[in-house]
């Protein structure tokens, strides 16, 4: 993956050369690059959105979170993933009322890594019912309270935080492929 930065170009086609030095072996090489610099600048928030899978799991471990931050700041990703491991997911009694605050510590960890004006995808991954700490059958008016009691203490969150509704989105399922 190469990046070439072009912000103090001026549009128009340039050429540039790269030498590719192997790590073993004499023989060098050299790739000839032309580049055509449009007359537009990326924003670093707002339409066009420009996401990926950034997980950033083994950044974090290895104490890469900011630099991989950094990195994807760099390529101009400005939709970021927030992980289902990330957001914080209810315990509820048998009516499906809350029986505990959840913690948003996680998800506001992960949050202070990424630019102030990010547009987040709320990355669920998987069916809502699956990590819902309760026996309550899918769908029943019980299950639903609790969704939707979880739902609005995740949007009133963010909108404590200052993230207005047209910086997140829900992304329920990954590949959904059953009915």
């Amino acid at each position: 993956w190469l990046t070439i930065h072009a912000k103090e170009m001026q549009p128009g086609s340039y050429v540039a050369g790269i030498d590719l030095l192997p790590l073993v072996g004499r023989e060098r090489r050299n790739v000839r690059l032309t580049i055509q610099v449009l007359p537009l600048d990326m924003p670093k928030d707002g339409p066009p959105y420009v996401g990926n899978w950034a997980y950033l799991d083994r950044a974090t471990q290895r104490g890469w979170a900011e630099k991989a931050s950094a990195d994807q700041e760099a390529h101009y990703i400005n939709l970021h993933m927030l992980r289902h491991s990330h957001i914080p997911w209810p315990i509820v009694d048998k009516q499906g009322n809350r029986t505990e605050p959840l913690d948003f510590t996680k998800m506001d960890q992960r949050i202070a890594l990424l630019p102030t004006n990010a547009t987040y995808q709320l990355n669920l991954a998987m069916h809502w019912f699956e990590n819902l700490r309760t026996e309550l059958k899918p769908w029943t008016p019980e299950h639903k309270n609790a969704l939707r009691q979880w739902a609005l203490s995740i949007r009133d969150h963010l909108r404590e935080k200052g993230i207005g509704y047209d910086r997140w989105v829900w992304y329920p399922k990954d590949e959904p492929s059953t009915d």
